[in-house]
């Protein structure tokens, strides 16, 4: 997703039911309301967005899909949306014109034009490197071949010095997998090609703040010993920073944080958490005590940076009762500001027998309750609900 200049969030789905089957564009606002702003009708149609957004003036919003449009064999559409719904699409890609089936998100540059790729169309087959105006007009800037790379699956990043990083697929046997650097006059340079037993990258490159670039590597199946994080430098130098577990799939996107550290996920694997028999940690025979904000803290060589605060609620409740000469204390343990009804039966057979005796809520835990029934028969069970 991508959050829009008024706060709230919009993104894509690729797919989904009914009317949404061939994807959506949707709205989510910080409130959490969620909107669908537009269904996609397949066919002919524009369908199967599979990037993310990218906005260009304040609530006008870029995208593609993979399939649809005017082509004889429904080559991917880029289109336009506003945050209130306004649907427009503005090219149909056609294999032999331009490209076909764009995969990665636009960019924004610093001329005020988009930019984007395509992994098949144009001379040879082997994708471009394209140029998209306010009102739509595409312009080829760079038709890929198998001397330069073929395939740029992955987006453009915006360099800080306004030209555009990009990798290339290339094949399984003859086109080697590369970076590269193209500037807004199509003047393209190689900046690293890659081995089968490296690369091609997963996804999109992300630059540092001192011009190094990070990505993750996948070999060609059957070479190399699994999937790694490396960085290539300013002057063209590579280095493994990190070799996965072979049997871990990563394919992840990278992103800086705020801290200056690079994050990413991975597809499988991972090791357990500390007292814990899975990914998760669970917690048994919780008290009330132990609600509150929990902090993940990560940590490396080069340094470490805590999470922000997750909430971590007591919902298992605590409910007992003492008899003292036909007075009851019912003892009611859970968060404090926690709201219950407290409700009474003698016959736990028939559930339509619940009395409720009184709504409280609780200003300590364990809070103590005299059942207000004096004249109580012997046998009494209770029961707390919550209540909103």
């Amino acid at each position: 997703m991508v959050q829009g200049s008024d706060g709230n969030w919009y993104g894509t789905t690729v797919g989904g039911y009914g009317t949404s089957v061939w994807g959506t564009i949707f709205q989510y606002k910080t409130s959490g309301s969620l909107r669908t702003l537009h269904s996609f009708a397949g066919g002919m149609a524009d369908n199967n967005p599979q990037a993310s957004l990218v906005e260009g003036d304040p609530g006008i919003f870029y995208g593609m899909t993979v399939n649809g449009g005017s082509s004889p064999f429904g080559d991917g559409t880029i289109f336009r949306i506003t945050a209130a719904g306004d649907y427009t699409t503005l090219h149909s890609f056609n294999a032999s014109i331009d490209g076909k089936h764009p995969l990665a998100a636009l960019v924004n540059g610093y001329d005020g034009y988009l930019y984007g790729t395509t992994p098949a169309g144009g001379y040879d087959n082997q994708g471009i490197v394209f140029r998209l105006s306010p009102n739509g007009d595409v312009t080829v800037i760079h038709s890929f071949s198998s001397a330069d790379g073929g395939s740029p699956n992955g987006g453009l990043m915006l360099s800080k010095d306004g030209s555009f990083i990009g990798t290339t697929s290339g094949d399984s046997f003859l086109i080697e997998s590369t970076i590269y650097r193209i500037r807004a006059n199509g003047d393209l340079t190689t900046l690293y090609q890659f081995s089968r037993a490296i690369g091609p990258p997963a996804a999109s490159l992300v630059q540092g703040l001192d011009g190094t670039l990070y990505g993750i590597g996948v070999p060609v199946l059957g070479l190399g010993n699994g999937e790694r994080a490396f960085q290539i430098k300013t002057n063209g130098s590579f280095k493994t920073i990190h070799l996965f577990n072979p049997s871990h799939a990563t394919r992840a996107f990278l992103s800086f944080g705020g801290d200056g550290l690079c994050y990413g996920t991975r597809q499988s694997g991972g090791t357990n958490i500390a007292g814990a028999t899975t990914s998760t940690l669970s917690l048994s025979n919780l008290l009330a005590t132990q609600a509150g904000a929990y902090s993940f803290v990560a940590s490396n060589e080069a340094g470490s940076v805590t999470s922000a605060p997750a909430r971590l609620s007591y919902l298992g409740l605590s409910l007992s009762s003492v008899s003292t000469n036909f007075t009851r204390t019912l003892t009611l343990g859970d968060v404090p500001g926690s709201k219950y009804r407290i409700d009474a039966t003698v016959n736990l057979s028939n559930t339509n027998n619940w009395l409720p005796l009184t709504n409280l809520t609780l200003t300590t835990s364990p809070l103590l309750l005299i059942d207000p029934s004096t004249s109580s028969p012997s046998s009494r069970f209770y029961r707390a609900v919550p209540l909103q």
